[in-house]
């Protein structure tokens, strides 16, 4: 931000916004079915074999088959032409890691894959640093963002798919005899059509879908704002979902197959509520910290209340994410498309009336992070009144003090 002039900046996050936008809307709902049903195929070795190979295969058709809407949506926003080729590499190359992450934690394999990816991210990270001190401000040095990018992708897949035989080679398997393999994956399909408009939904209030339509409608410069104040406090936020990733999800699969006892699921339930909150609170903290030297970077008030807001927004989401996996994994669709209900309802109405054109974007970003809170909070009362999901007290007054400290802090440095 710092760098680049206010056109290369918009133009480097309008790219990354399309690119990763249309991965999660051609995510296949995978990232939330493989892990929901990786512990059931895995019950025999040759349909597990193939269930993983063929996951992978559909994903990486699916991306190449979305090249050609991809460039022709890269001809119509992007100015810069050199950037189309790379940026369709990178976008296949990113998709293919996406889908590996999603199997390797889907196997309790977070530690493996998450080490090698980032070995190669810190390498591509050194790289971008050398490149914007050494580099003149150009289009070029964009480019060279997405080159190092493409290049530490390619590393991750080449590497990740080295490790997959190994995955197959020590997992323990069942060989039920009583399995049946075409029920499971009509289940398997079924189970990922409906996360997959569940995903496509959720992703209309997130920020690669909310950069383009803020660009489009009220300008670069509000858009950067939004842009730098929603990475950074996303930035904390990502640290707590790449920890955990999906294991919650599979943690809670294996259970439901192994031991579906109600004591052994509300043990489970309670270890990832604690888990999740310890994850969450020191990197909100840390946030909070940081923009305490506001002063010293002169940061500006508007980009300041942003940032706590998708801060909190997020933090609270992650909190209440546990009882989400819940209806996901028992497979309650009614009681999850309730909860999205009211969220549908009201952003729709935002976009239809394009309020984020007339009222303050904070006051915007505030009313789309209440909606989505509530439909995590519905969630939370639904999987509650159903499995009788008890937390301790303590939890949830250390996740209050620590939403009370944060809103002193906005009235403080914002009045």
């Amino acid at each position: 931000y710092q760098r680049l002039t206010e056109q290369l900046f918009s133009t480097w996050a309008l790219v990354n916004s399309i690119v990763f936008l249309l991965l999660l809307w051609l995510d296949c709902g995978f990232k939330k079915s493989v892990p929901r049903y990786s512990p059931e195929f895995a019950q025999n070795k040759n349909l597990h074999k193939k269930f993983i190979y063929s996951v992978l295969a559909i994903q990486i058709g699916v991306l190449l088959v979305a090249l050609p809407f991809l460039y022709g949506i890269l001809h119509s926003f992007v100015r810069f032409k050199d950037l189309v080729l790379p940026v369709l590499v990178l976008f296949v190359i990113t998709g293919t890691v996406e889908m590996l992450r999603t199997l390797y934690h889907a196997h309790f394999w977070q530690k493996q894959f998450n080490t090698l990816q980032t070995l190669w991210m810190l390498l591509e990270l050194s790289a971008n640093f050398m490149l914007m001190y050494w580099y003149p401000v150009s289009i070029h040095l964009v480019l060279g963002f997405f080159i190092t990018k493409m290049i530490a992708g390619a590393c991750t897949v080449l590497h990740g798919l080295c490790l997959l035989p190994g995955l197959l080679r020590k997992k323990k398997y069942l060989e039920s005899s009583v399995l049946n393999a075409k029920q499971l994956t009509y289940q398997f399909m079924q189970h990922s059509a409906i996360m997959w408009a569940a995903l496509c939904v959720k992703s209309l209030s997130e920020r690669n879908f909310l950069f383009p339509l803020i660009t489009s409608s009220l300008g670069p410069f509000q858009a950067n704002l939004f842009k730098i104040a929603h990475d950074g406090a996303l930035f904390f936020q990502r640290i707590s979902i790449r920890i955990v990733g999906t294991a919650d999800t599979a943690l809670l699969a294996s259970i439901q197959m192994y031991d579906n006892s109600t004591e052994t699921f509300k043990k489970a339930f309670l270890k990832l509520f604690k888990t999740v909150t310890i994850i969450c609170i020191p990197p909100l903290y840390i946030g909070t910290f940081i923009f305490f030297l506001r002063k010293q970077y002169a940061i500006d008030h508007r980009m300041l209340l942003l940032f706590f807001v998708v801060a909190i927004g997020y933090m609270l989401e992650v909190f209440l994410s546990p009882y989400e996996r819940i209806l996901e994994v028992k497979r309650r669709y009614r009681l999850l498309w309730i909860s999205y209900l009211p969220y549908l309802v009201g952003f729709s109405y935002l976009l239809i009336a394009r309020l984020f054109q007339t009222m303050p974007l904070t006051i915007f970003v505030t009313l789309i992070h209440a909606l989505r809170l509530l439909g995590a909070l519905l969630m939370a009362y639904f999987a509650q009144r159903e499995y009788q999901l008890d937390i301790p007290k303590k939890f949830f007054l250390a996740i209050a003090v620590s939403i009370i400290m944060i809103g002193s802090i906005i009235l403080s440095l914002a009045f």
